[in-house]
């Protein structure tokens, strides 16, 4: 036994270590969790047998349990009552998800396409590597069909898809802004020559003032203010509702652990709503390598298409930059699909999304250069120079289909889009600092407060009926707002 645990530290000890170091070091280690002696297994294999106490045992054991932590599981099943299906892709309903795990494994560093788990972070260098054999085994294609494919269809791919990102992200805009105009309209009349004309673009084509436009009437109505209440609340009810709809349940096993035995708590199951808030910080999460199936999905796309529409066309105090943002980045994420060497390799993918993030941007602000800055500073985790390139194609490409729509009708890509014509003078710098100033404390203020109200909903029952607080909110802003003309009417006719 002695020549066998020589020859097992001959075998294993670092280069420069002499035999007798790293057999003292093997013996030491084996002698710090139990004893050792010749005898073999009860199987009648020849491997040795470690004799250990009941004590040493337990904390052995203890010790090469693995520490449990918060699991988190996307169910596939969508609630039962929901309008929209989930639409997700054949190659993620095989009936072997279960063994993903070893499949991933086993294809490891061959170029076939691992399956992430939800809420999980890819490996970035497994990616690469299916890349390079992607590549290799592209290079292996010979004669004209290889040139063509190594030259000239597999670099253009990349073009290819942030073009097309940005014309959809040009149409979705467009789509966006004038629809939101006409809804805003409802809230006051209609047009009588158009019905699909927002009060704006009604009063342009009238020779008079706004000749077509027709106010609901007062008289028929009891009051204006009633119906410019309940139309806006409508909208925002419908929204909640179609976000509350389309939630993803969420399966969260709580495990604990004390010192002698470890203790399981029943799961619980909570409801994450994709279709919420802005989406920016978990676009930047996902660009970062995390893992969210469904987020950036068609599901989601039109549920946060449809409730952007309602829910800046009722008139409370909320924007669509923001959620241009996710829109963008999921017509990134689903325009993959066209082309394997991106829609199988999810870090390949994300420079598709990166590219998406900044058209987003771009048709929000009508700035395609600050869609870039915007991508490259604040949302992108990995983003090379063709990455940069290709995103400033992108958000140029969506700046002009947007202009080319011509949502408002003014020929403008934004509604508060201005020229200048003269340079500052230096005694109005002073009043850019005190701009600035105010700007700064209303900022920490604002988000003082979005944190104190957070907490408020957390700890009452305000955060267990989330469609009863959007109502009460929407029925008290457009009440103060109805009577400021300025608040009252859309934000195209300002």
């Amino acid at each position: 036994m002695e020549d066998d645990a020589s020859s097992s530290a001959q075998a294993t000890r670092p280069p420069g270590a002499s035999p007798s170091v790293a057999a003292g070091k093997w013996r030491r280690s084996v002698a710090a969790v139990g004893t050792f002696d010749g005898s073999s297994e009860d199987d009648g294999s020849s491997r040795p047998r470690l004799n250990r106490s009941r004590s040493q045992h337990d904390t052995v054991k203890r010790e090469s349990r693995p520490i449990p932590f918060p699991m988190l599981r996307a169910e596939d099943e969508a609630p039962t009552t929901w309008l929209i299906p989930r639409v997700r892709s054949a190659l993620y309903d095989s009936e072997n998800l279960m063994n993903a795990a070893h499949i991933g494994r086993k294809n490891k560093g061959k170029g076939i396409r691992a399956w992430y788990s939800s809420y999980t972070t890819i490996d970035w260098l497994h990616d690469d590597i299916r890349e390079q054999a992607r590549l290799r085994a592209l290079r292996a294609v010979g004669g004209t069909r290889g040139w063509w494919l190594n030259h000239v269809w597999d670099p253009i791919q990349g073009w290819l898809l942030v073009v097309l990102v940005g014309i959809l992200c040009g149409l979705f805009a467009g789509f966006i802004s004038e629809w939101t105009e006409l809804l805003a309209g409802w809230k006051t009349g209609y047009c009588r020559a158009d019905w699909r004309l927002s009060k704006a673009a009604c009063c342009r084509e009238s020779a008079l003032e706004c000749e077509f436009w027709h106010a609901w009437e007062p008289q028929a109505l009891h009051s204006s203010v009633a119906v410019f209440v309940a139309v806006g609340t409508a909208y925002t009810l419908l929204a909640a509702i179609l976000v509350v709809r389309s939630a993803t349940r969420i399966t969260v096993s709580n495990r604990g652990v004390s010192s002698s035995v470890e203790t399981s708590v029943s799961p619980t199951v909570k409801m994450a709503y994709y279709g919420a808030g802005s989406g920016i910080p978990e676009v930047k999460s996902i660009l970062a390598g995390f893992v969210i199936h469904g987020f950036l999905g068609v599901r989601i796309l039109i549920v946060k298409t449809l409730g952007l529409i309602l829910c800046c066309a009722s008139g409370i105090m909320a924007g669509k930059e923001g959620p241009m943002v996710q829109i963008a980045s999921s017509l990134g994420n689903i325009s993959t699909r066209i082309f394997d060497k991106y829609y199988k390799n999810e870090a390949k993918k994300r420079e598709i999304i990166s590219a998406a993030a900044a058209a987003g941007v771009s048709v929000a602000f009508g700035a395609p250069i600050g869609g870039v800055l915007f991508s490259l500073e604040e949302v992108s985790y990995f983003f090379p120079n063709k990455t940069m390139l290709r995103s400033l194609t992108c958000a140029l490409v969506a700046a002009l289909v947007l202009k080319a729509y011509n949502p408002f009708g003014s020929g403008k890509l934004v509604l508060f889009q201005t020229t200048y014509d003269m340079d500052y003078h230096w005694f109005e710098m002073l009043a850019f600092v005190i701009i600035g100033i105010f700007g700064g404390l209303y900022g920490a203020l604002f988000c003082r407060l979005n944190m104190a109200v957070n907490r408020l909903r957390k700890n009452t029952l305000i955060g267990r009926y989330p469609i009863s607080e959007v109502a009460a909110i929407t029925v008290a802003t457009l009440a103060v707002s109805y009577y400021n003309p300025f608040t009252r009417i859309g934000l195209g006719e300002l």
